[in-house]
């Protein structure tokens, strides 16, 4: 016998996942529809020649806390990376080689505090 449906989320990506979670909790029998293999929408990572690298949302806002507990939630706390303070290269195969790497400012301080809570 098969479970009645109370909530059908269209897509895997993190508002699904995050809506689907919400009904979830207050007992609401949520199925999700995802398109591709995996869910996560565009944060998911990529190999690139061994060298595995994350696409799509790289940080989020901690004024609130609101992120922050909820990945407390998730018990994910400890697998958060703090920035690299170096900053980022983005290489644009479009540019003429010599400007083909482009510098991504980064303003973010090292920090050994915790995320806040």
């Amino acid at each position: 016998m098969t479970r009645p449906i109370d909530v059908l989320v269209i897509g895997g990506g993190v508002a699904g996942l995050v809506a689907a979670r919400e009904c979830a909790q207050v007992g609401l029998a949520v199925t999700i529809i995802e398109t591709t293999d995996a869910v996560g929408g565009p944060v998911v990572g990529h190999v690139l020649d061994g060298l595995t690298l994350d696409s799509g949302a790289e940080s989020f806002a901690v004024r609130g806390g609101t992120v922050a507990s909820f990945i407390e939630d998730l018990g994910l706390t400890d697998q958060v990376v703090a920035p690299n303070v170096a900053g980022a290269w983005l290489h644009l195969p479009a540019l003429k080689q010599a400007d083909a790497a482009v510098s991504v400012p980064c303003t973010c301080r090292p920090s050994s505090k915790r995320m806040p809570r």
